[in-house]
């Protein structure tokens, strides 16, 4: 199975929020069962933006949460590809960054999304996509 985690996802991995213990047993037990994580490079900008702008950190404090949040997912580059399908995704209210991961997931031969935007959900299912949102 291949999952693809987008930015939400991950900062739960590192910021307890109400869903972080679903999401954590979640990804063990498939990760137990041999699934592969996936995320676009973007996240761990994401991430690392989201996580200095929270606790206002510097890049070399927030650089371990970082590496937590991204451990044992495979990050993909923004190809050309991604960039055409990006451009090219419906609906028309999806935002561009939504749309990378979109298109990076779609890209990957993603089994699942997992996602707590509801717009990201809507657009993922939109386009096929089997979507979670582990805790909700």
């Amino acid at each position: 199975m291949r999952i693809y985690l987008d930015s939400s996802a991950l900062l739960k991995r590192v910021i307890e929020e109400p869903e972080s213990e679903a999401l954590r047993v979640q990804l063990r037990g498939h990760v137990e069962e041999r699934a592969v994580l996936l995320s676009s490079r973007l996240a761990s900008i994401e991430v690392g933006r989201a996580i200095r702008m929270r606790f206002d950190l510097g890049y070399a404090a927030a650089a371990d949460f970082v590496d937590d949040a991204m451990s044992g997912v495979a990050e993909h580059p923004i190809g050309d590809e991604v960039v055409s399908l990006g451009q090219r995704l419906n609906p028309n209210r999806l935002r561009s960054l939504d749309a990378i991961h979109l298109a990076s997931a779609m890209m990957l031969g993603a089994d699942l999304l997992i996602t707590y935007d509801h717009r990201m959900a809507d657009a993922g299912e939109h386009n096929g996509l089997r979507c979670a949102a582990p805790g909700r």
